[in-house]
């Protein structure tokens, strides 16, 4: 089936920067928010020294940085750190290749080092001073750690992916990479059997892993994605991730999207044939009334119609009280 096309959702529109230069998660545009979370930081919790010198040293070598005529970093808005840009068109099929860096932030040199950088940034931002910040600097932040926490879906995913293939938990004397991740990450059974659901998931829809690394699309409306396109036939699924990951990106919403797959569904949907199944064709259900109102029913159903039936039946042939003297 092929769905090329626009597809409209009515009331949706596009979100970005707002037209007086503002971005759109409301920062202004007179320097990083992460600024006044370094500022902020020092005097709020007895965070770890070290963590607080490192946070210094990188507001030093910020502060070095080319700066335009106006003061601001000399690097395009939509790189400002702790913010991302207003999303960007779904990502192409397969996995993120170059990874996604906010301004004055340098890429790390390898995953032992990206993982450092990782857990000191979180350190930090469970750290500060949250209830100091403005309002649109909170907003700020919830905004980047909600696009956080779809990239740290997706890394999880991709890394596990390759451990399960490379047979890693073995050396652990594990025998699944679950019971690996219930005993090295101490989590419940519950939670590892979702991490590797998502693992599989993804591996199902490339398009959506590719969003999720980019923090392009939330993990609960991602799996929503998900489900919904695998009603459709498997030749159609990764086109109709791309047209709802476009919608997503739009600002629709998941009554919008479920529209979309709707209509998916119907130009998809094959016409009805009963070729080699004769028992839906010869169906029929016949009641006869006999002398003084007896009657007789014969009926030839369908499964669907006889466990129906039955369920009727079953639900009148209940006693209603004492007083029911049926058998």
């Amino acid at each position: 089936m092929s769905m090329t096309g626009e597809w409209a959702v009515p009331g949706v529109t596009t979100y970005g920067s707002a037209a007086d230069g503002t971005a759109a998660d409301g920062l202004a545009p007179d320097g990083p928010a992460t600024d006044r979370l370094g500022a902020l930081a020092g005097g709020s919790r007895p965070c770890d020294t070290a963590q607080n010198d490192t946070a210094q040293n990188d507001t030093a070598e910020r502060d070095a940085a080319p700066r335009d005529s106006a003061g601001r970093d000399d690097v395009p808005r939509d790189s400002v750190p702790g913010e991302a840009a207003a999303p960007a068109p779904p990502a192409a099929a397969g996995p993120a290749s170059v990874p996604v860096l906010p301004a004055g932030v340098r890429a790390p040199g390898n995953a032992a080092e990206a993982l450092g950088m990782l857990q000191a940034s979180l350190s930090f931002l469970a750290c500060v001073d949250a209830a100091g910040l403005t309002v649109a600097e909170q907003a700020g932040a919830l905004r980047a750690l909600g696009r956080a926490e779809s990239m740290h879906l997706a890394a999880t995913t991709t890394v596990l992916a390759a451990f399960d293939t490379a047979g890693g938990y073995e050396l652990d004397g594990q025998g699944t990479a679950r019971s690996w991740l219930r005993w090295q990450t101490q989590i419940t059974s519950a939670a590892a059997g979702w991490t590797a659901a998502w693992t599989r998931r993804l591996a199902a829809h490339p398009r959506v892993a590719a969003a999720l690394a980019a923090g392009q699309v939330s993990p609960s409306y991602a799996r929503q994605i998900c489900a919904m396109t695998d009603k459709l036939p498997e030749d159609s699924r990764d086109q109709a991730d791309e047209i709802l990951l476009g919608a997503a990106a739009g600002g629709a919403g998941l009554a919008d999207l479920a529209a979309l797959v709707e209509e998916m569904l119907r130009l998809a949907a094959r016409p009805d044939t009963d070729e080699g199944d004769d028992t839906f064709g010869q169906r029929r259900l016949r009641l006869a009334r006999h002398y003084e109102g007896v009657g007789k029913l014969d009926a030839d159903l369908t499964p669907a119609a006889a466990q129906a039936l039955q369920a009727v039946l079953d639900a009148l042939g209940k006693k209603t009280g004492p007083e029911d003297e049926r058998t």
